[in-house]
């Protein structure tokens, strides 16, 4: 069913819907790097407020891999014609081998991750 115009209007409420979304996330983020810029710059002892705008800032970038391993779990198996559980069983065997190399390089994570707090701290 299209409007007069030749569009459909359908599409074009989901086009504006998107949009409102995108626009939405992409406020609270800026928001959030704002926040976290100047309370770097003021100091280091309210550590809680850091804390909070990290672990926020982790669960949107959870929320963003999740959302996206659902969707390439259904491309995979719509694309291949594969059954659905075959798409989510490859999604996932990605997702352990991360875990496992994450965890396979966990000292040298934490060793990047003190020289970097060590860094930000004589930045200060």
């Amino acid at each position: 069913m299209t409007s007069s115009t030749g569009k459909d209007p359908l599409n074009q409420a989901q086009k504006n819907s998107l949009n409102t979304f995108t626009e939405t996330i992409v406020k609270m983020l800026e928001a959030y790097f704002k926040l976290f810029k100047l309370e770097a710059k003021a100091s280091l002892t309210n550590i809680f407020s850091i804390v909070i705008i990290c672990s926020v800032a982790l669960i949107l970038l959870s929320l963003l891999l999740l959302f996206a391993s659902i969707g390439t779990a259904h491309l995979i198996s719509y694309s291949l014609g594969w059954p659905e559980f075959a798409g989510f069983f490859l999604i996932s065997l990605f997702y352990l081998l991360i875990i496992l190399l994450i965890y396979w390089k966990r000292r040298w994570i934490w060793t990047q991750l003190y020289v970097f707090l060590d860094k930000f701290d004589s930045e200060l």
